[in-house]
């Protein structure tokens, strides 16, 4: 009577634990990036973040953002890091 219950268990777990290790979609690439900026932003002043695209590139996300003060892309790679980089909105003609 307890093998199928723990048979049941075995598979759930094995369910959940494939979809942690799923490849990332873009809405969890932007989600990630978008909480990357808002910690960033604390220390820097950069002012309210609009989402302008993401793309993927191999195995990684890159997805960028505007603001009043810049231009922001952020690295999301599959492991779920990121790396936020700052553009100058305004480059030198």
């Amino acid at each position: 009577m307890k093998f199928p219950v723990r048979a049941g268990m075995l598979l759930v777990c094995g369910v959940w634990l494939a979809g942690c290790a799923s490849p990332m979609n873009q809405r969890e690439a932007e989600v990630r990036a978008n909480r990357s900026l808002n910690n960033f932003c604390r220390q820097a002043a950069c002012g309210t973040p609009k989402l302008i695209k993401a793309q993927k590139l191999k195995s990684r996300w890159l997805v960028d953002f505007e603001t009043q003060a810049g231009l922001y892309t952020v690295m999301v790679d599959q492991g779920g890091n990121t790396q936020v980089s700052v553009w100058d909105k305004n480059p030198p003609r």
